[in-house]
């Protein structure tokens, strides 16, 4: 009860909480190479200024002789290789919160992909690459697959879970300015992708598109499971219904409006009391952050409110590698105050880390980075149990 009271002492201090990457649309390609190295040195003193605990995770000698080395290497590099260079550094702090915002121009490849073990398989992919569905990533224009992600791991931060590793991997996997970057890919419109199909393996030719451009998902399995029914990024951000006479289900995947999240809540509390449901089920996988304010005001006080009256009703938290920042935070909540057993894979952040962060724009790219401004201890003994789950 000592944690759940402190907890709320946090409602006072009405700290938000964001754990979203950013994407800017900035002119940077027409940068001199003396613009960039200003950028750079504009970059590293904004870190140590702003950051709580900047070599919290990597010693200050480290990050010295790294810029030293990319601030004598900008003259020869690419524009491309510059920025991967610039996210290499940020990477050090080994935090999630602080980052630097990929450009708004970048490129994709309309492959997703979900980390199984040391298998690497594609569960999404526009209609015309659907014939590679399911089937394990082997390289890419003849580069392993192994040898990519170890390339990749140089510009992730270490200082999350190994969860969050596996997710940023495949987020950045399919991007074609880093796998240019890195020497994969030199042509944009035509990177060959080999997949194992039994006993023999296929080739994809496959063409990048904009970051942004919508794709119309096929996925690897049907029916989809209950929290994926809406997508990764499903746009209503809290989902809820009965799915068994005494169990709810509630997909916490992100945060809506103050006034939205309270009619949200509201509804929810009235549905669990006209079903007086024993059973529920918090569903917090593809919760990648936002404000855990509105988690602390409005859900955990419905729950509590809701136990008064129905007493030993049990609580299920799941999660995963994308249960981040935020995410994070009110899982840990609803554990200490609600007594939830965390069903699933680890999150993507630490309970005890860095968050709350401050952006800024680099002087001549208008790039945007972060860095973080506080640090959270959700728990003393860090204990992770993780349950199968059923789909």
């Amino acid at each position: 009860m000592i944690r759940c009271y402190f907890i709320f002492l946090l409602l006072w201090l009405g700290l938000n909480s964001y754990g979203q990457d950013k994407t800017v649309d900035l002119p940077y390609s027409q940068l001199t190479k003396e613009q960039w190295q200003e950028d750079f040195h504009a970059l590293y003193d904004s870190l140590r200024t702003n950051h709580l605990n900047l070599y919290h995770f990597t010693p200050k000698t480290v990050f010295d002789q790294k810029y030293h080395a990319i601030f004598n290497e900008i003259a020869k590099l690419s524009n491309e290789q510059i920025l991967l260079r610039y996210k290499q550094f940020v990477s050090l702090a080994g935090d999630g919160h602080t980052m630097l915002s990929d450009p708004g121009d970048f490129h994709r490849y309309p492959l997703d992909f979900f980390i199984f073990g040391k298998q690497v398989i594609l569960i999404q992919s526009e209609a015309k690459y659907k014939q590679a569905l399911g089937l394990q990533l082997l390289s890419i224009n003849n580069f392993p697959i192994t040898q990519i992600r170890d390339s990749l791991n140089s510009i992730i931060d270490h200082g999350e879970s190994k969860t969050y590793l596996l997710k940023q991997q495949t987020d950045r996997l399919g991007v074609y300015e880093y796998l240019s970057a890195f020497g994969f890919i030199s042509n944009r419109d035509s990177a060959v992708f080999e997949f194992q199909d039994g006993k023999k393996t296929i080739e994809l030719k496959v063409a990048a598109i904009p970051a942004h451009q919508s794709v119309d998902w096929q996925w690897a399995f049907r029916p989809l499971p209950l929290f994926l029914e809406n997508g990764m990024e499903p746009s209503t951000p809290i989902a809820h219904k009965s799915i068994r006479s005494d169990t709810y289900y509630i997909n916490f995947a992100g945060y809506p409006s103050w006034e939205d999240f309270e009619k949200i809540t509201t509804t929810i509390y009235d549905s669990l009391n006209h079903q007086k449901a024993r059973k529920i089920i918090i569903d917090m996988r593809l919760n990648g952050g936002g404000n855990f304010d509105k988690g602390l005001k409005l859900m955990l006080p419905l729950f509590l409110n809701y136990n008064a009256l129905h007493p030993g009703t049990s609580y299920y938290v799941l999660i995963g590698r994308r249960t981040f920042s935020a995410g994070m935070s009110n899982a840990v909540h609803f554990k200490d105050c609600l007594n939830a057993i965390l069903v699933g894979e680890p999150t993507g952040a630490r309970p005890n880390g860095y968050q709350e962060i401050k952006w800024f724009k680099l002087p001549n790219s208008k790039l945007e980075v972060s860095c973080s401004l506080l640090f959270y201890s959700f728990q003393q003994k860090i204990q992770m149990v993780s349950y199968p789950i059923k789909q």
